[in-house]
């Protein structure tokens, strides 16, 4: 046996089992990054600095994002792929293969709002008051970043009252005092600007009614209606009257600011009419008022005012009336009724044919408040009765 040889067989055996392993280790590195349920942008992953850039949609919440991280075979990760995480700040993940380790860092960013883009506006023409809506894209999710403003020709803005229906469209409401006009609309997001390449016109408002000179009139009498947007030096109006059977218009006979004048006249028929105005210019009507007038026969009984009227009256007081035309009805009696909130008082007055005046004593029981004054002349044996209501109105005081 050659003892040399198996010598030296044992070194090279030995020397062989000590020199290290030529096996490849697995890389510790991310190969993949997204989120659950987001759609990123821009993913940049830089094994030579071991950070991970992720930039994700405007308006995407960050704070709960759960990742979906791709690796090497072999290797592991701490926090694990799929756990929930905040990223408004950067969050760092460890990996491990064996003994060896990396630290990689992630910051994730949100891309800036997108300018908005106005496509449609739905109108043309919008009468000032009144919405609109426009539609477009990037107006965003919250309407605490928006600012809506007509333009006009000199440049000037007038901002709007916005409704954010969603992302797309936004509901618009100009000021009923917006001066009638060519206008582009402007929206900012976010001090993202856009303007409108089509304009609107915004038209006078519609009439609006606010009060009424008389409910109680006859033919002949003035009736002078009081509200907005009846500006008379720049626009015609009429006035409606209507009952369910036909409707009357009257032409205006005098303006005075925020009133208008019209005379009853002698062909319209007695009752109940509901009254409007109309802006002929425009072609603009205002709601119908609430209260309804009634228009009387100036032939027959009325009383027109009160004799030396006073602030208040006092329980048993006595009040005298100016009357026309009580001849013209024969009657026996004549009745004054004091329409009160709660209650109603009927006291019988007392006719002086010389002076053309009736008069009455207010009753001692009267409760404390405000009472409108209606009338009725009466004859039972000859079956006539004749009624009629005034605006006059008493206060009653203790």
């Amino acid at each position: 046996m050659n003892y040399v040889n198996l010598s030296q067989l044992c070194c090279l055996l030995f020397l062989f089992s000590c020199s290290p392993s030529t096996e490849p280790s697995t890389p510790l590195r991310i190969i993949s990054f997204g989120f659950e349920g987001v759609k990123s942008l821009s993913t940049t992953i830089d094994p030579s600095t071991q950070t991970i850039t992720v930039e994700v949609p405007y308006q995407t919440s960050i704070s709960a994002l759960v990742p979906l991280i791709g690796l090497e075979a072999g290797v592991s990760i701490v926090p694990a792929s799929g756990l929930t995480q905040n990223f408004t700040q950067a969050v760092y993940y460890t990996l491990f293969n064996g003994k060896n380790r990396k630290i990689y860092t992630v910051n994730v960013k949100v891309a800036n709002q997108l300018p908005p883009e106005i496509t449609q506006i739905k109108t043309d023409t919008v009468e000032a008051g009144k919405d609109l809506n426009i539609v477009g894209k990037n107006f965003g999710k919250f309407a605490l970043d928006i600012q809506a403003f007509l333009i006009d020709k000199d440049n000037k803005e007038s901002l709007l009252k916005h409704q954010l229906i969603d992302s797309t469209q936004i509901r618009l409401t100009t000021a009923i005092e917006q001066n009638p006009g060519s206008y582009h609309i402007k929206v900012t997001v976010k001090k993202q600007t856009v303007i409108s390449d089509g304009s609107i016109w915004v038209g006078y408002p519609s009439p609006q009614l606010t009060a009424i000179s008389h409910a109680n009139l006859r033919k002949g009498d003035t009736l002078w209606l009081e509200g907005k947007y009846i500006d008379a030096n720049q626009y015609r109006f009429l006035c409606q009257l209507q009952n369910k059977n036909i409707i009357y218009t009257l032409a205006m006979t005098k303006a005075l600011t925020d009133k208008l004048a019209f005379i009853i006249p002698n062909n319209v028929t007695i009752g109940e009419y509901a009254v409007k105005i109309i802006n002929t210019s425009e072609k603009k009507a205002s709601a119908t008022l609430a209260r309804l007038i009634y228009i009387y026969d100036p032939s027959l009984p009325f009383v027109t005012d009160i004799v030396q009227p006073q602030a208040f009256y006092k329980k048993s007081e006595k009040i005298t009336f100016h009357t026309i035309h009580f001849d013209a009805i024969e009657a026996r009696f004549y009745q004054v009724n004091l329409v009160g909130v709660y209650k109603t008082y009927i006291q019988n007055g007392i006719y002086d044919d010389s002076q053309k005046t009736l008069s009455i004593e207010l009753p001692d029981v009267i409760q404390v408040g405000n009472y409108e004054i209606h009338f009725s002349l009466s004859d039972p044996k000859k079956s006539i009765q004749y009624s009629f209501q005034t605006d006059l109105q008493i206060a009653v005081k203790e």
